[in-house]
């Protein structure tokens, strides 16, 4: 005859390792769920057995538990810990459990070395006086309803319950979350690995923003920098067993030996060893090369040719002292073709730059032509035949032929047609068509063309860059900022004589608490750190006052050279003038622009603006005629044609 609740009219006693399934032949015997019944622990025992000795199973009570505490000891593999526990058994008074109308659970981490007691968020707690234990009572019995230990490694979840039930919550707005078990996670092994750092930052340097995979990028060159640790391989190393919160330990593979280096390194490469790892370290700037059994590292990169399908592109760094080479003989290719782009300190072209190839680089020689769609950018350059764009500040072209060219120095054997802005611009031979913009000075020693346009412009040095404007801008936003100041100042001061005098005070009766150690009141701590905060704030005003004084008259002086540099400037040549063209010289702060139109045979050899006499803001372009241009040349330097 089957039993039901009705029939579980006496407590249950009993003594076991599994209170789970005590629970669950009770709920079968009488045929009730497991949730009907509850039960309260009466007695725990702890027993530890060691098994690399022959000793048995010992029971460890009161101050012993506490050697469980220490990782080393728990981290023992040989260590077994087993609980008894004896308890009561009876059906639950749902009517009487203050957490009725609470949803409680445990959870825990994946390898369930940390165990957390959660009470969720809408739960309404019933206070009384044995809250708390009856709290500590209800996770000790989750605890062993899923088979964790009690009574070791709780992490001090009992005071934190008394300060969570001293908040008098009534509902919970949040989940109430409680680590009440904290027990030892494993140390992972770690398996040896060789990484070749070099190619691993090349590779993250290839993907796009958008994450996808730069195809422009095939790592022809990949560049290293002194001290830069290119390759590194990290040593097998053991792990080491944890123990869960069931007091069961959790074991670890043996590290995997795969990947010991058999290579060899030159003397530019370091081999710096330490118990972990071994790292080769690259003991001077340049481009990382295997031959198949040693890595070396070479500052001169020597390359036939680069191509978009083979290369695309090549990024040495311009702080890396690392020179390439790139020789292609064949007059019908490009050195460096369609679409590649490059970036290197030093680089040497022996052949041509194709179409959309774009060039950075501290020097640059190239003894091909480059075409009328590629960019070169560079401190100094020496170009062959240039066609496109180029950017640097030092310049040297054999031929010029309808390219752009702007650089502080910029100097040209042959002129035919292009653009050309600098600070100094000499030019050997000029033909026809050239645009020419110069901030200091233009120097021609041959004219062989004509309809060329001259023009001294200050504020044109570089294109699209106003230096006058930017100055003039700065200028306005500067005393725009010492004038806010200024004010700010001036309306805060009675403020700040006023505050001083109570944060001298306050300070004072701080002294007073600090002399007798009795803590200050905070609301005193408060104001003497708001009054600090706008004392501070004031003096802060006051230093940027004086900075931006300073600025102010950097700007002003800046101004006037830039407005006085005009008169310094100059065109200059050195031979007769072929047909039309057009000198220009464009006022600084004006729109007015002085033009003067050179004819056919023309002598007039040296253009400067001059101040008309007597005519207050009115100028003139002023000349000298070939032959004392020639002669003053003569007998200054030697007849080189530079002055």
């Amino acid at each position: 005859m089957s039993k039901d609740i009705y029939d579980f009219t006496e407590d249950i006693v009993v003594e076991t390792s599994d209170v789970a399934s005590e629970i669950e032949k009770v709920a079968k015997e009488f045929n009730i769920p497991i949730a009907k019944i509850d039960f309260d622990i009466q007695q725990v025992k702890t027993f530890e057995l060691d098994t690399s000795s022959n000793s048995d199973w010992i029971e460890l009570e009161g101050g012993l538990l506490k050697k469980f505490e220490e990782d080393s000891y728990i981290a023992n593999p040989n260590l077994q810990i087993q609980q008894i526990y004896t308890i009561r058994i009876f059906p639950k008074d749902e009517f009487d459990d203050p957490l009725r109308d609470s949803i409680t659970h445990l959870t825990t981490n994946q390898d369930q070395t940390a165990l957390y007691f959660v009470i969720e968020k809408g739960s309404e707690l019933h206070y009384r006086s044995t809250l708390n234990r009856e709290i500590i009572d209800h996770i000790n019995k989750l605890k062993l309803l899923n088979r964790y230990l009690i009574n070791i490694r709780e992490n001090g979840f009992r005071e934190k319950i008394d300060q969570f039930l001293s908040k008098k919550i009534p509902v919970l707005e949040e989940n109430f979350i409680l680590q009440v078990g904290k027990c030892l996670p494993p140390t992972p092994q770690i398996d040896d690995k060789l990484e070749l750092l070099y190619k691993k930052e090349f590779l993250e340097q290839r993907e796009s923003s958008s994450g996808r995979i730069d195809h422009a990028q095939k790592g022809k060159v990949i560049a290293v920098s002194k001290g830069e640790t290119i390759i590194r391989y990290t040593k097998p190393q053991q792990g080491k067993e944890g123990r869960n919160c069931r007091g069961r330990t959790i074991p670890v593979e043996p590290p995997k030996i795969e990947n010991r280096p058999d290579f060899k390194v030159s003397d530019n490469i370091e081999i710096v060893e330490d118990e972990t790892k071994i790292d080769f370290v690259a003991k001077i700037d340049g481009n990382v090369v295997f031959d198949g059994t040693k890595y070396d590292i070479e500052t001169e990169i020597h390359i036939g040719s680069l191509s978009f399908k083979e290369t695309g592109y090549i990024d040495a760094g311009l702080d890396r002292d690392i020179e390439i080479e790139i020789a292609e003989t064949d007059a019908v290719k490009d050195a460096i073709g369609t679409g590649v782009k490059v970036r290197v300190s030093t680089l040497n072209i022996e052949g041509n730059v194709g179409e959309n190839a774009e060039v950075t680089a501290k020097e640059v020689k190239i003894e091909g032509q480059t075409h009328q769609k590629s960019t070169i950018t560079t401190d100094t350059a020496s170009i062959a035949v240039h066609k496109g764009k180029l950017f640097g500040k030092y310049v040297e072209v054999e031929r010029l032929e309808t390219g752009f060219i702007e650089a502080d120095t910029i100097r040209v054997e042959t002129a035919i047609g292009g653009t050309l802005r600098g600070k100094e611009i000499y030019i050997e031979n000029l033909h026809s068509h050239l645009k020419i913009f110069a901030s200091k000075k233009v120097e021609i020693q041959n004219i062989l063309g004509s309809e060329n346009f001259i023009t001294i412009d200050l504020e044109g040095h570089r294109e699209g860059v106003n230096e006058i404007e930017e100055t003039k801008q700065l200028l306005t936003e500067t005393s725009q900022r010492i004038e806010y100041l200024q004010r700010v100042l001036k309306e805060d001061l009675d403020n700040v004589i006023e505050r001083r005098k109570i944060f001298t005070f306050a300070n004072k009766r701080l002294e007073r608490y600090k002399k007798y150690d009795v803590p200050p009141p905070k609301s005193l701590t408060d104001k003497i750190a708001k009054l600090q905060d706008f004392l501070e704030g004031y003096k802060t005003m006051k230093e940027e006052l004086k900075e931006k004084k300073e600025e102010l008259e950097k700007y002003q002086e800046k101004l006037k050279e830039f407005e006085s540099a005009i008169f310094d400037a100059e065109i200059v040549v050195y031979d007769t003038w072929k047909g039309w063209n057009k000198i220009i010289f464009k006022l600084v702060n004006s729109d007015k622009k002085l033009e003067k139109i050179i004819t056919e045979e023309s002598k007039e050899a040296r253009f400067r603006l001059a101040e008309v006499m007597y005519e207050d803001g009115e100028f003139e372009i002023i000349t000298d005629i070939l032959d004392e241009v020639v002669a003053s040349a003569s007998s200054n330097s030697g007849g080189d044609g530079e002055e």
